[in-house]
């Protein structure tokens, strides 16, 4: 028997997200998954902070801890964060404001 491996296929996750406010990305499913990462994209001059939240139940969130490799901080740029956890349920954040635009993929698999 063969193992079969899940995957979160490389999808749009966040098109066109404005950041004159914080974003909540939706719920991503990550049941079987022992890998998530979130590239993220903006344009404009947002300054906030990327988080990834948590949850078992897709109600109750809670911050991951998990770092972004960049945070918008006043120009065009991009970043990546990424996620090893037993939780259910993940989703991208963005606490900041400033004038632009947030665009984010997501991929996430098994490693078994």
């Amino acid at each position: 028997m063969g193992s079969s491996k899940r995957v979160v296929n490389n999808k749009k996750y966040i098109v066109g997200g404005d950041t004159s406010g914080n974003i909540i990305g939706p719920a991503v499913k990550i049941e079987g998954i022992d890998v998530i990462g979130f590239q993220v994209s903006w344009t404009g001059t947002p300054t906030g902070t990327l988080t990834l939240q948590i949850s078992n139940d897709g109600d109750v969130w809670a911050t991951s801890g998990a770092a972004a490799t960049g945070n918008p901080a006043g120009g065009a740029a991009n970043g990546f964060i990424e996620l090893s956890t037993a939780a259910a349920f993940a989703r991208l954040v963005f606490t900041g404001s400033g004038a632009g635009s947030l665009d984010s993929h997501v991929v996430g698999k098994s490693l078994s």
